[in-house]
């Protein structure tokens, strides 16, 4: 969630919540004229030294800043349906961000959903890494052979030496199995 950043909510959120905390609506005012209008602090920050949370930023104004930076981008985007990067299309790539650099526990809170759902709606970043990480493996071996660990009939384990073609293969299936 966002916080708004509008001029007018700010200021009516803070009165408020200086009303509730026993201050008089006349001190209230007085305290913004003073410290934003005629002092040097911005209204965001006479929220926070005063613990006051701003609202969330609604969808409404999220579509349009969202419209608004689309347009000032210059970013033409093939979506009949908005013409512009919606909201859902930009939580997706923020998550996406969020799942890169600092992986699926913190974009989960980020996001304020669960892990398992950011897991589950970012996945194709996982198997990507993971087709990353297998093909450098194989690139990384001897173009031949490969030693691999194999059952002999008994069940004890051994390595053994087998073509690169089935080295990838079985790398394969175990990617795909987890």
């Amino acid at each position: 969630m966002f916080t708004t950043l509008s001029y007018p909510t700010l200021v009516e959120t803070f009165k408020d919540e200086l009303v509730e905390r026993d201050y008089t609506r006349k001190e209230a005012e007085s305290l913004h004229r003073e410290r934003v209008n005629d002092g040097d602090v911005s209204m965001i920050e006479l929220c926070v030294e005063y613990d006051v949370d701003p609202p969330a930023l609604t969808t409404h104004s999220a579509r349009r800043i969202l419209q608004r930076l689309t347009e000032d981008a210059d970013i033409e985007l093939d979506d009949d349906k908005h013409g512009y990067l919606a909201p859902h299309g930009a939580r997706r790539g923020a998550g996406e961000v969020m799942v890169r650099e600092f992986g699926y526990t913190e974009a989960a809170r980020h996001l304020d959903n669960s892990e398992e759902v950011v897991r589950e709606h970012y996945s194709h970043i996982e198997a990507s890494e993971r087709a990353q990480m297998a093909e450098t493996a194989f690139q990384n071996q001897r173009p031949a052979r490969k030693m691999c660990p194999t059952r002999t009939p008994t069940g004890s384990t051994h390595l053994s030496t087998v073509p690169q073609s089935v080295a990838i293969l079985m790398s394969v299936i175990v990617v795909l199995i987890c």
